[in-house]
C-alpha cells in the first residue's frame, strides 16, 4: 500500500474543529480527512485509525457542520465535544438546533451540549418524533438507556459529567466475549476434585496477593498479606464499590503510617530518578479533581453492572482507578483488586476461587506497562508542569477533562487477554500440579511414610535439582532416609510432574 501522507489531504470532523479552534486534546482513536483523489479507505496503526473520504464527504466548512460529520462518522468524543462547546458558547449549538428541528445530530448535539457543560439552552422542548441514542450499540459498549424527554434522546454512555469513559466493541473483544470464558473456566473446574480445587484456591490467594505486591517491587509483611488475602476472599460479599471500601483496601495494602483516610491532597506522579534529574513518566490529575471522577466512577460502575461485559466493566473501572490515582500509595494494588471485587460480584469468577491475573501481568510486565502507557503517553504532552528540587511536581493548567472522558478499549482488550491466558495457563497448571502433587504423594508413601511437611520439602528440593537431590542435602536435610530410598523417591517426583513449579 502506498503511504498515505495527511498533509496532503483536508482534515475533516474532529481534527478539522481541533485545529480550527487550537484545542489540544487526548488523540481521538481515529482522524478523518477529505482527499481530490481516490475512493474512501481506512489505514490502522497501532490502535489508530486514518479515514480518507473522496471530496462529496465535505461537509461545510462551519464547526458545528465539522461537529455533525464527526458525530456521524468519527463517533462520540466528549472531551473535544466540551472544549469545543465552551470555545463556541450556546449560541452556535442553538441555532443549529433551530435551524434542523428533526436532524438526530442536532439534539444529540443540542443534549450533550447541556450534559457536558451543565448549561440549559433557551429551546423549548421535543415535543414529538422517535428516539434517538448518543452511543451506537454497535460500535460501542452502552450502559442501561436513560431517556430525556426534553431531547427525544436516549443517553446510554457509561458514566455522568464528572467522569464518563468509552469502551469500543472491536473485533477482538467480540472475539474474546464470544469465548465465553467463564463457563470455560467452570466446565474446566468441574474436571478436577473438589479438594483439589479448594487447595489450588488457598494457594492462588497467596499468589495473587505476592505477585499483586511483586508488580510494585514490593514484599509485604504476614501480616498485610494476610489482610489482602482475606479482602479477595471476601470480595464477592463485600459492599459495591464506594470510597470507604477503597479506603479499606488501601489501608490493607500499604505500610499503616501511609494508611489514609480519605482521597489525596498532593499533585502525585510517576517518574524515576536518572542521576540527578528526575523522569516523569505520568503525571496523575489535580488532587482537587479526584473527589469528582470518583464519584462519578462510583456513579458509571453503577450503571455498568449486570449489563455491561463483566471483563470490560471490571476493565473500565480498575484503570480509569488507577490513572485518577487517587491515593498517595498503594494504587496499584487497589486497582488490581477492583479487578477482582468486579469479576466476582458479577459472578465471573467461579464462586470459592480466584484467577490469579496479577501473576500473568508479572509473568509479562512489558505487556502490562505498554497498556498503561497507552493513556498514560498521550496525556503527557498536554500537561504544563513544573519539578522542584525536592521531587514536588506543580501542574500549572486545568486538565481535569483530559482524564474525565478516556476511551479505555485498550485496558479492555489487555485485560480479556490477561484473563484468558490466566484460566488456560496460571491456574490450569496449578490444577495439574496439585494433581500430580497428589499421585506423587501417595507413591511416596509407599516407599517410606513420612510426615507432610518432610514430603512438602523433598518434593520443592527435588523440583528445584530436576529431581535430583544432592549429596549434601541428603546429609543435612534428609539424614533419616538411606541412599536407596532418596533415589527412589526423587524418581517419583521426576516421573509425576510435567514441569518445574514454584511452590
Amino acid at each position: 500500500m502506498v503511504p498515505v501522507k495527511e498533509k496532503d489531504m483536508k482534515p475533516v470532523g474532529y481534527k478539522a474543529v481541533e485545529k480550527v479552534l487550537s484545542i489540544e486534546t487526548v488523540p481521538h482513536f481515529r482522524s478523518s480527512h477529505l482527499s481530490a483523489k481516490g475512493q474512501r479507505k481506512t489505514v490502522i496503526e497501532d490502535g489508530q485509525e486514518l479515514h480518507i473520504y473522496p471530496s462529496q464527504y465535505n461537509p461545510g466548512e462551519s464547526v458545528i457542520d465539522q461537529l455533525v460529520f464527526a458525530l456521524k462518522y468519527d463517533g462520540v468524543n466528549l472531551e473535544i465535544l466540551k472544549a469545543v462547546f465552551e470555545k463556541l458558547g450556546p449560541g452556535a449549538v442553538r441555532h443549529y438546533v433551530k435551524n434542523h428541528p428533526v436532524s438526530k445530530y442536532a439534539r444529540v448535539l443540542w443534549y450533550l451540549y447541556e450534559f457536558l457543560t451543565g448549561e440549559r439552552l433557551k429551546l423549548p422542548d421535543v415535543s414529538a418524533g422517535n428516539y434517538v441514542e448518543i452511543l451506537d450499540k454497535e460500535v460501542y459498549f452502552t450502559d442501561y438507556p436513560l431517556r430525556s424527554r426534553r431531547h427525544r434522546v436516549v443517553d446510554n454512555m457509561l458514566g455522568v459529567r464528572d467522569f464518563c469513559p468509552t469502551l469500543r466493541k472491536t473485533d477482538k473483544l467480540q472475539v474474546f466475549i464470544s469465548k465465553n470464558l467463564s463457563d470455560e473456566a467452570k466446565k474446566l473446574i468441574a474436571k478436577y476434585p473438589a479438594e483439589v480445587i479448594r487447595k489450588a484456591t488457598q494457594y492462588l490467594y497467596t499468589k495473587e496477593t505476592l505477585t499483586s505486591f511483586n508488580i510494585e517491587r514490593e514484599k509485604p509483611s504476614p501480616k498485610r498479606a494476610a489482610k489482602f488475602i482475606n479482602m479477595l476472599q471476601n470480595a464477592a460479599m463485600t459492599q459495591k464499590l464506594g470510597k470507604e471500601l477503597l479506603v479499606e483496601v488501601q489501608n490493607a495494602v500499604v505500610d499503616e503510617r501511609f494508611a489514609m483516610s480519605g482521597y489525596r491532597r498532593t499533585q502525585n506522579y510517576i517518574g524515576e530518578s536518572v542521576g540527578t534529574r528526575r523522569i516523569v513518566h505520568y503525571v496523575a490529575p489535580l488532587h482537587e479533581d479526584v473527589g469528582g471522577m470518583m464519584s462519578g466512577l462510583f456513579e458509571g460502575s453503577r450503571r455498568m453492572s449486570g449489563i455491561v461485559d463483566p471483563v470490560v466493566y471490571a476493565a473500565a473501572v480498575s484503570f480509569a482507578l488507577v490513572y485518577i490515582h487517587p491515593f498517595d500509595d498503594g494504587n496499584g494494588r487497589v486497582h488490581r483488586y477492583v479487578i477482582h471485587h468486579i469479576l466476582k460480584q458479577e459472578g465471573f469468577t467461579p464462586e470459592g476461587t480466584i484467577f490469579p491475573v496479577s501473576a500473568t501481568m508479572l509473568a509479562n510486565l512489558q505487556n502490562y506497562d505498554k497498556c498503561l502507557e497507552t493513556f498514560s503517553k498521550k496525556i503527557m504532552s498536554l500537561l504544563d508542569f513544573t519539578i522542584d528540587e525536592l521531587g514536588e511536581i506543580t501542574v500549572k493548567n486545568k486538565t481535569a477533562d483530559h482524564y474525565r472522558y478516556m476511551d479505555l478499549t485498550h485496558a479492555a482488550e489487555y485485560l480479556y487477554e490477561t484473563v484468558e491466558r490466566t484460566i488456560k495457563k496460571e491456574f490450569v497448571e496449578e490444577l495439574d500440579f496439585l494433581v500430580q502433587r497428589s499421585r506423587a504423594v501417595n507413591a511416596m508413601r509407599d516407599v517410606v511414610d513420612m510426615p507432610d511437611k518432610l514430603i512438602d520439602l523433598f518434593i520443592k528440593i527435588a523440583l528445584e535439582q530436576n529431581g535430583h537431590i544432592s549429596k549434601a542435602k541428603k546429609k543435612s536435610v534428609f539424614p533419616m532416609l538411606n541412599d536407596s530410598e532418596v533415589d527412589e523417591l526423587g524418581e517419583i517426583v521426576r516421573n509425576s510432574f510435567k514441569r518445574p513449579h514454584s511452590t
